[in-house]
């Protein structure tokens, strides 16, 4: 499938701008042409619970907009958040191993602390 664009969030928020949702525009075309691979979703920082809220809210606002707008099956997708090592503001999508499983939704770790 080759490689998979990240998809950047501007700082504290979880709105996809005009450049990733053209970004994610293409992973869907790929996704159509690779009807049998599957996308992991990998948002990081997982030190503080607003952190991992945050990583929440950027992994799951890319899958809904690939559920929702790009007509993806959400059976594609494994949710990933709460990495270390990453950029907090960044979520990176990559091709998932042959054998490679996961869940495709997660509750949210710290509800309370969730942005609209």
């Amino acid at each position: 499938m080759g490689a998979l664009p990240s998809v950047a969030f501007k700082s504290g928020s979880n709105k996809l701008d005009d450049n990733a949702k053209a970004a994610l525009a293409s992973v869907a075309a790929t996704l159509r042409n690779n009807p049998g691979c599957k996308v992991v979703v990998v948002g990081y920082c997982n030190s503080t619970k607003k952190e991992q809220q945050l990583s929440w809210d950027h992994v799951n606002a890319v899958i809904n907009h690939m559920i929702d707008k790009e007509g993806i099956n959400g059976d594609r997708f494994f949710f990933n958040y709460g990495k270390a090592g990453g950029d907090c503001n960044t979520v990176d999508l990559r091709a998932a191993a042959e054998n490679e499983s996961g869940n495709n939704t997660e509750e949210p770790p710290h509800p309370n602390l969730r942005k609209n």
